[in-house]
């Protein structure tokens, strides 16, 4: 990717929220996840890997379903954008990896994310 295509990843990953314990995403990431759109429309033969995943707070099995709920969240989103469903994939995988420690608030808040990668 260019500086500026990876730019355009980066931001999704860092603004794009969802309302509490819900696969609704937030009015507020729509401008970064149209530049998404706009990016992967231009570019037609990337392709999006989309990851969801939660912290550890709940069953273990509603972490994966949500998870799942909001990579997919975003996939359609991004579909009524422009860009080809074949072109996306989405999975949810709960709390599984997570990047901070589940100990503390801010890193249950990083830990619920979803991921992008951007695939030639």
């Amino acid at each position: 990717l260019t500086d500026a295509e990876q730019h355009i990843v980066d931001k999704v990953f860092s603004n794009l929220e969802f309302e509490t314990a819900k696969a609704t995403i937030i009015a507020a990431s729509f401008n970064s996840l149209d530049s998404l759109a706009d990016l992967l429309v231009k570019a037609p033969t990337y392709r999006l890997m989309i990851s969801g995943y939660t912290d550890n707070v709940g069953a273990k099995e509603n972490n994966k379903k949500l998870s799942e709920e909001r990579a997919f969240a975003v996939r359609d989103y991004l579909i009524t954008k422009g860009v080809a469903e074949s072109r996306l994939n989405a999975f949810g995988y709960g709390e599984s990896n997570p990047i901070a420690d589940n100990e503390t608030p801010e890193g249950r808040a990083k830990n619920r994310r979803v991921e992008f990668e951007i695939l030639k």
